[in-house]
C-alpha cells in the first residue's frame, strides 16, 4: 500500500467492524497510512478486523505492506570554490562548478554565471567573495578569493594519479611585492592511511616582475588506489630553515578518475542515431553514460545512440570511474535527431498524447475509471502464462483466463495490450506509477525472452512433430511469446484454425499475439525511452526476419490468407516502425514479407474483393501498408490504404462508424439486410475491434491528406462507436465485442474472457485526445479536428489553446489563445454543420466560408488570450440504408440517436421528414433528448444499461 486504506465499519447484512493496527506509527487503527521514509525500508503491518453480528464475531488478519516513501535525487549543495589572486589581477574564476546531491554520492559539473566583481575587491591584499548563478537550481555558487601580494598557481601533468607514472607538479609564482621572496615547493605523496610515502622539492626566489616557475616531480608506486598527492608552497629554501609558514594553499590530486573532457555529439543525418564522444583519460578504467536521465554503465568512447525517433531531443552526459572511485558527472550536452525514416513526407503531424489535456467531460469518467482497472490489475497474472512457456517462478500469480487462459492458443496477447495501455496512461498522466509498471514488466519479459530458449518448442505434442522429430526441440534465441514455437511452426506447414486447447494440431492466431507484444513494447519504449523494451523489440524482430525470411513467397501468401490462423495484426506497421527507430532496413524488409497479396493486389487496383473476409484480421494490415509506404514511398502501398478505407466508410458503414457482421465484412452497399428482429442474439454487428482500427488508419490517412472527411468518420466513429462502447455502470465491466444495432438490443460488457476487443478497449479509452489537435509539419498551421474540452500545450510554439465546452451536448465551443505569435488555426467544418458555422474572434464575428466538411483557416499573429468563439446549430437528420430506403437511423448533430425500447420487433417512425423538427419534439430539461411516436431517443452513448433501437422503419 502506498495510500490510505478505506476500511469498511460495516457489513453487507449489518455485521459491525472494528480494525487494530499493530504499528499505528505506520497504519492507524482508521487505516490512515504514513509511509515509511525513503531508504528506511518498507513496512509489514498486521491489520485485524474483527467482525460482530449479534452474538456472532469472527477476526480476520491481513498482512499489509506498506511501500516506503520513493527516494527522489534532488540538489543539496554547491561545492565552494577557492581561488587566489596577486593584487590588481582579475581573479579567473571557472565556467563549472560542483553539485552534490542528497544522496550523498553523486556529483555533477553544472554550468556557472559569476557576479561581476568589482576591481577595487582585489587592488589591495585581503579577501572577498563572489556569488554565480548556477543553471538548473536556485542554490548560489560561492567563491571564496584571497588577494596575496605573493601568489602562487599550481598544475599537475596528469587528472589523476597514475601508477608507475611519473607525477609532475609545475607551480607559477607571482609577486607584486618589492622584495624577493625565496619559495619551496614540496610535492608530497601520502598513501590510503594518510602516511606520507614520498616526496620532493625545489626552490627558488620569487622577485617582484615576472612570473617564476618551479616544477618538481616524483615516480608513483604501480598501485596508487586510494593515494593523494599535495602541492606545499612555504617559505624558505627547505624544510630545515623555512618557518613552514604556508604562502599559498594546497593543491591536491588523487587516484580518483577526473570529469571526462571533450564530450561532442554528432546526429547522423542519413540513420535516426546519435554519437556521444569523450576525450578517453588513461586513468579512468570505464565510464558511465546519462542518457535522458537514464544511466548507461560500462560503455567507451565513442558511443552510439540507435533506435531514436525523428525530431527527438536528447540529453547526455558522462562520468569516468575506476577503482578508487567515481567523477563527478560532465556538463550535459544535447543534439536533435535530425535524419528522417523515410522518404514519404507527411502533410499534418499529431502532437503527444502528454501535449493535450483533457478537461472534466464523459471522456474523462471513462478514462479514470480505466485507469483505476489497470492501476489495480495483478502485473503477475499478465506475466503467469509467459514465465510458465519460460519455466520461471510465477510469484503466487495464478492465469488470467478466457482467451488467456493458462492453456489458450492466444494467451498472451492482452500483455501486450495492457502494455500500450499503461504507456499512453504514462503519456497522458505523467505519473512514475505507470512508468515503474512498466520498467517491471519489462524487467520480467526480458528473463522470459532470455529463458524461453532453454524451453522445448512444444511441437512434440502434435502429430507433425511426432513424425518429423527435426521439428521437435527448444525455441530458438530471441523469441518471446506466452507458449512455445509450436503454433508457428504448425501454421508454415499449413495449419489451420481452431481454439480448442487440447487439439495440438491446429492453432489460434500466432502471429496477432506476436503483434500484442511487440506494440505493447513499441508503445512502451516510445512513451518512456526504455533501451530494454527496444533490445528485446529487436530481438524479437530477428527472430521473425530469421523464419520468414527463408520461406517462399507460396507459403507466406497461403498463411496470409488463411482464416484467423493467419492472422497478424499490424505486424508489419510494427516492424516498419522499428525499421525507422533502428534504422536497420532490414525490418522493413521484414515487413515486407508480410504483404498479404490476396488482399493488397486487389485493393491498389481498387477492386473491392472485401465481402466474407475476416474484418478486423485485415483492417490492421492496412495500417502497415500506409506504414510500409512512409519508408518506402511507394504508391502502391497507399492505394492500398486509401482504396480500402472508401471500400468501408462509402460502403460497408453502419450508423454508428462501425463495419462487419458476426466479424466479417458484408457485400458493398448491404446495411438493412443485416439488421434483424430478434434482439440482441440475433445482432452482432460492428465489432469494436475493428472501429478502433478504423480509426487508426483514419488519422493516418488524414497525416497524408488532411481531407475534412477522414475527420468527419473519426469523430463519427469515436463519440458513437467508442464512447458507447465502454460499460458506465461502477461495476465497471469494459467494453463490448460487438455493438448490437438490431431492434431491442442491449450492449453486453465483459473483461474476464480477456477478448480481442477487451485488449483495444483498454487503449481505446485511455488516449482519447490523441486526434483533438494536429499541426502542420512546417509548424505554421493549427488542425482544430474535434471540439472537446481539453488544453494543448504547444511548447516549441510556446502557445497554448484551451477549449471550452459542453461538447457533445453544447453546440460550440471556445479557444483561447495563450502565448503570442503568427499562426494559422484551421477548424473543422463538420457534415452535419448544416444550419451554419459562425465564428467571432474576440467578439467580433468573422467573414468566412464555412462549407460542411472543409476547414476554415483563421490566420493572423494571435495575442494572449485572444478568444475564438464557434457556433455550430445541431440539427436532426434521418441517415437511410443504401439497401432499404425505409430504414434508416436519427442523428442531432453528430450523435446517433437510439429509441429507448425493449421491443424486439422493427419499430415504424411516422416522419415528417421534410421538417422532423415537426416529428421529433425536444424533452424539456433534458438535453439531448427527444421524443417521437412515443418512442423517447437518447444519445448511443447513454445507453450502457437499457435496451434500444438503433435503426427503424420509416413511414411504413
Amino acid at each position: 500500500m502506498t495510500k490510505n486504506l478505506d476500511l469498511p465499519t460495516e457489513g453487507r447484512n449489518g455485521s459491525v467492524i472494528t480494525w487494530q493496527s499493530s504499528n499505528t506509527s505506520v497504519i492507524g487503527h482508521d487505516g490512515t497510512v504514513i509511509r515509511p521514509t525513503p531508504r528506511s525500508g518498507n513496512a509489514v503491518v498486521n491489520l485485524t478486523a474483527t467482525i460482530k453480528n449479534g452474538n456472532a464475531s469472527d477476526t480476520k488478519t491481513f498482512i499489509v505492506t506498506v511501500l516506503e516513501e520513493p527516494f527522489v535525487l534532488t540538489l543539496s549543495s554547491i561545492e565552494d570554490v577557492n581561488v587566489d589572486t596577486v593584487i590588481g589581477t582579475t581573479p579567473v574564476l571557472p565556467s563549472s562548478v560542483i553539485a552534490v546531491y542528497n544522496d550523498e554520492e553523486t556529483t555533477r559539473q553544472l554550468s556557472v554565471k559569476w557576479d561581476d566583481m568589482n576591481p577595487a575587491d582585489y587592488a589591495a591584499e585581503g579577501s572577498f567573495t563572489v556569488q554565480g548563478t548556477v543553471e538548473g537550481t536556485g542554490i548560489k555558487a560561492v567563491a571564496h578569493i584571497k588577494v596575496r601580494t605573493l601568489s602562487f598557481h599550481s598544475e599537475f601533468n596528469m587528472s589523476s594519479l597514475q601508477g608507475s607514472q611519473t607525477l609532475t607538479a609545475t607551480v607559477t609564482g607571482t609577486n607584486k611585492g618589492s622584495a624577493a621572496v625565496s619559495s619551496l615547493v614540496t610535492l608530497a605523496l601520502y598513501d590510503a592511511a594518510g602516511k606520507l610515502v614520498d616526496k620532493s622539492q625545489v626552490s627558488k626566489s620569487v622577485t617582484h616582475g615576472a612570473p617564476v616557475t618551479l616544477s618538481t616531480n616524483l615516480t608513483l608506486p604501480a598501485n596508487v588506489t586510494g593515494y593523494t598527492a599535495k602541492v606545499l608552497v612555504w617559505d624558505g629554501t627547505d624544510l630545515q630553515t623555512s618557518h613552514l609558514q604556508p604562502l599559498s594553499g594546497a593543491a591536491e590530486l588523487t587516484s580518483a578518475p577526473g570529469v571526462p573532457v571533450g564530450m561532442t555529439t554528432s546526429p547522423s543525418s542519413t540513420i535516426p542515431q546519435i554519437e556521444i564522444a569523450w576525450q578517453p583519460s588513461p586513468e579512468a578504467a570505464s565510464y558511465d553514460l546519462e542518457v535522458d536521465g537514464t544511466t548507461i554503465s560500462n560503455i567507451t568512447s565513442p558511443f552510439i545512440h540507435q533506435g531514436l525517433l525523428y525530431g527527438s531531443k536528447h540529453t547526455y552526459a558522462v562520468r569516468a570511474k575506476n577503482t578508487s572511485g567515481v567523477s563527478a558527472w560532465s556538463k550535459s550536452i544535447s543534439a536533435d535527431v535530425t535524419s528522417t525514416p523515410g522518404e514519404a513526407n507527411l502533410v499534418v503531424q499529431p502532437f503527444g498524447l502528454s501535449d493535450v489535456t483533457l478537461q472534466d467531460s464523459i471522456f474523462t469518467k471513462l478514462r479514470d475509471s480505466e485507469y483505476l482497472y489497470l492501476d489495480g490489475y495483478n502485473l503477475d497474472k499478465l506475466l503467469y502464462a509467459f514465465r510458465a512457456a519460460a519455466g520461471l517462478d510465477n510469484k503466487g500469480a495464478t492465469a488470467m483466463g478466457g482467451w488467456d487462459s493458462a492453456a489458450g492458443k492466444l494467451r498472451g496477447h492482452s500483455t501486450g495490450h495492457f502494455l500500450s495501455a499503461f504507456a499512453q496512461a504514462y503519456a497522458s498522466s505523467g505519473e512514475a506509477k505507470w512508468k515503474t509498471k512498466i520498467d517491471y514488466m519489462i524487467d520480467e519479459l526480458a528473463k522470459v525472452q532470455d529463458a524461453l530458449a532453454t524451453q522445448p518448442n512444444g511441437m512434440e505434442k502434435s502429430n507433425l512433430g511426432k513424425s518429423n522429430p527435426a521439428l521437435v526441440g527448444n525455441n530458438s534465441p530471441g523469441y518471446l511469446s506466452a507458449y512455445g514455437e509450436w503454433q508457428f511452426i504448425l501454421l508454415e506447414n499449413g495449419a489451420m484454425y481452431n481454439g480448442t486447447e487440447t487439439d495440438f494440431n491446429t492453432i489460434w492466431a500466432p502471429y496477432y499475439t506476436l503483434h500484442k507484444i511487440m506494440a505493447g513494447l513499441l508503445d512502451s519504449y516510445k512513451a518512456t525511452g526504455n533501451a530494454k523494451a527496444l533490445s528485446i523489440l529487436v530481438k524479437m524482430s530477428d527472430w521473425v526476419d530469421g523464419r520468414l525470411s527463408k520461406l517462399p513467397q507460396t507459403t507466406l501468401n497461403s498463411m496470409w490468407g488463411r482464416y484467423i490462423a493467419g492472422e497478424f495484426g499490424g505486424m508489419n506497421e510494427t516492424l516498419a516502425e522499428i525499421s525507422a527507430i533502428t534504422g536497420n532496413s532490414k525490418y522493413l524488409a521484414t515487413a515486407k514479407l508480410f504483404d498479404n497479396s490476396k488482399l493488397f493486389t486487389p485493393t491498389a487496383n481498387n477492386q473491392d474483393t472485401l465481402n466474407g473476409i475476416h474484418a478486423n484480421q485485415h483492417i490492421p494490415q492496412i495500417i502497415g501498408a500506409l506504414k510500409v509506404y512512409d519508408q518506402t514511398n511507394d504508391p502502391s502501398y497507399y492505394k492500398v490504404a486509401q482504396n480500402f478505407w472508401g471500400m468501408v466508410t462509402n460502403h460497408r458503414q453502419f450508423s454508428n462508424g462501425g463495419s462487419g457482421v458476426g466479424e466479417l465484412f458484408k457485400e458493398s452497399d448491404k446495411i438493412a439486410s443485416y439488421i434483424l428482429e430478434g434482439g440482441t442474439s440475433k445482432n452482432s454487428q460492428a465489432e469494436d475491434c475493428a472501429t478502433y482500427n478504423m480509426l487508426k488508419l483514419t488519422r493516418e490517412l488524414f497525416f497524408h491528406n488532411p481531407d475534412a472527411k477522414y475527420m468527419d468518420y473519426y469523430e463519427r466513429g469515436l463519440y458513437n462507436g467508442i464512447l458507447p462502447s465502454k460499460d458506465q455502470s461502477a461495476s465497471n465491466n469494459g467494453v463490448v465485442y460487438f455493438m448490437p444495432l438490431g431492434p431491442g438490443s442491449t450492449k453486453g460488457y465483459g473483461r474476464t474472457s480477456f477478448t480481442c476487443c477487451a485488449g483495444t478497449g483498454l487503449e481505446s479509452q485511455t488516449k482519447y485526445q490523441d486526434s483533438i489537435y494536429f499541426r502542420s509539419s512546417d509548424k505554421k498551421s493549427l488542425y482544430v479536428n474535434l471540439y472537446m474540452p481539453s488544453t494543448l500545450n504547444w511548447a516549441e510554439k510556446g502557445i497554448s489553446v484551451v477549449q471550452t465546452t459542453n461538447f457533445p451536448s453544447e453546440e460550440g465551443s471556445t479557444l483561447t489563445v495563450k502565448g503570442s505569435g503568427q499562426l494559422d488555426i484551421k477548424l473543422r467544418v463538420p457534415y452535419w454543420a448544416v444550419k451554419g458555422f459562425t465564428v467571432k474572434v474576440n467578439g467580433v464575428e468573422q467573414t468566412i466560408t464555412a462549407t460542411p466538411s472543409t476547414y476554415v483557416t483563421l490566420s493572423k499573429v494571435w495575442a494572449n488570450n485572444d478568444k475564438i468563439e464557434i457556433s455550430m446549430p445541431y440539427s436532426l437528420r434521418v441517415e437511410k440504408t443504401p439497401d432499404d430506403p425505409a430504414m434508416g437511423s436519427i442523428f442531432y448533430g453528430p450523435l446517433l440517436m437510439v429509441g429507448k425500447s425493449s421491443s424486439t420487433k422493427f419499430i415504424n417512425l411516422n416522419l415528417n421528414e421534410s421538417d422532423l423538427s415537426q416529428s421529433i419534439t425536444p424533452v424539456a430539461g433534458t438535453p439531448l433528448n427527444f421524443t417521437t411516436n412515443g418512442v423517447t431517443l437518447v444519445p448511443m452513448y447513454t445507453a450502457y444499461n437499457f435496451a434500444y433501437h438503433a435503426y427503424f422503419k420509416l413511414n411504413q
